[in-house]
């Protein structure tokens, strides 16, 4: 057992997840978190824990989502990997926005979206940013979603998301 081997079945998670066998990502997910825990490699742990928690949050069992959202984000904190801790805010707002309503979604998004940005981290900025807006356009305020897509043009533009900036121009399109 090494941390290669953890790593691969990671990806191999995220691969089969991203074709829709959540089944057996959570398979890969699984078997890499007992390997990190018999490593005692607590921060691959927390990412392992994370992306079974994502896995849910797709599944729509948002309950057992923010179990393992919670989970990972006190594995984070302990090591103050604020990357991370980012990640799970957003995730955490997302289960809730499913979950319980977008106020408390609107919540941990906006957490994330701090973080985020005193990292400089533009990616998760700009996914902040687009959840916000999803979250002021439930809520009825379209000014406020169109103002949160704008501010995400730029840098989804400096990033060349071409597919992330048609979702943004279609937010706004929606909102008109």
């Amino acid at each position: 057992i090494d941390e290669n081997l953890i790593s691969a079945k990671l990806l191999l998670g995220t691969t089969f997840s991203s074709v829709g066998e959540s089944d057996k990502a959570v398979e890969f997910y699984s078997s890499a978190l007992t390997q990190a825990q018999m490593l005692n490699d607590k921060l691959t742990e927390g990412l392992c824990i994370s992306k079974i928690g994502s896995l849910y949050n797709g599944k729509g069992d948002y309950e057992k989502a923010l179990e393992y959202h919670f989970k990972a984000l006190k594995i984070f904190e302990k090591f103050d990997s604020q990357i991370n801790i980012a990640g799970s805010y957003y995730y955490i707002g997302w289960a809730y926005q499913y979950h319980t309503g977008i106020d408390k979604g609107m919540e941990y998004y906006l957490l994330s979206f701090e973080i985020y940005e005193k990292l400089d981290d533009k990616h998760g900025i700009a996914t902040s940013l687009n959840a916000l807006g999803i979250g002021a356009s439930v809520n009825g305020d379209y000014e406020k979603a169109i103002e949160y897509y704008k501010k995400a043009i730029p840098i989804v533009d400096e990033l060349e998301k071409k597919s992330f900036l048609s979702t943004l121009l279609s937010n706004i399109g929606y909102e008109y």
